[in-house]
């Protein structure tokens, strides 16, 4: 569901590392938030853990919001190393567009995708990192989101807390309306 061209997501490799990591270097002490977003910024994978490294070491105190989908947390080898540069106070929002593989794959456009995600989901809520699933309404799931909603709660209430955020997306003036609510 990402608006970008595939040639943009495939070919623009966006901000040289050298610069993210100095521009994070340079983040106050004092800031109150940090919001990590991308495209998924999990593709820079080395550098997606210097970058946390950094704010762990210099700004463990300040909030910090990392959007991604999630998939990358499916390997363990490299969850592993996440977990070893994770902020203390991070809230890592990753989107589930449906209850099935079937679903959710078809909407990423990504076969197993949605295996990747949910590994990725239990991971780190059972190592007590906070979680925000984002349910992103659209035309192709908002005839599921009871089914979306049951699904969530009877697959990770069993492992811990987490948030739910339902997005909805009115195309005509590009509104986002976030309703959040606490499962469990």
């Amino acid at each position: 569901m990402c608006p970008v061209s595939t040639y943009v997501r495939r070919e623009d490799r966006g901000v040289e590392d050298s610069a993210l990591l100095e521009l994070v270097k340079h983040i106050p002490n004092n800031s109150n938030h940090i919001t990590i977003t991308g495209g998924e910024p999990f593709l820079k994978k080395d550098t997606m853990l210097n970058v946390l490294e950094l704010i762990k070491n210099n700004s463990n105190n300040v909030d910090c919001l990392l959007l991604t989908n999630g998939r990358v947390f499916s390997n363990l080898e490299y969850f592993n190393k996440f977990r070893s540069v994770c902020p203390a106070n991070i809230l890592i929002g990753i989107p589930l567009h449906g209850c099935t593989a079937l679903k959710h794959d078809k909407i990423t456009q990504t076969p197993g995708s949605f295996d990747q995600t949910v590994i990725g989901i239990k991971r780190l809520i059972s190592c007590g990192i906070k979680v925000e699933i984002r349910v992103v309404i659209s035309k192709l799931n908002c005839y599921d989101i009871e089914k979306i909603a049951q699904y969530i709660v009877s697959e990770f209430k069993k492992i811990g807390n987490i948030n739910v955020s339902f997005l909805f997306i009115f195309q005509k003036h590009f509104t986002l309306i976030s309703y959040s609510i606490y499962l469990f």
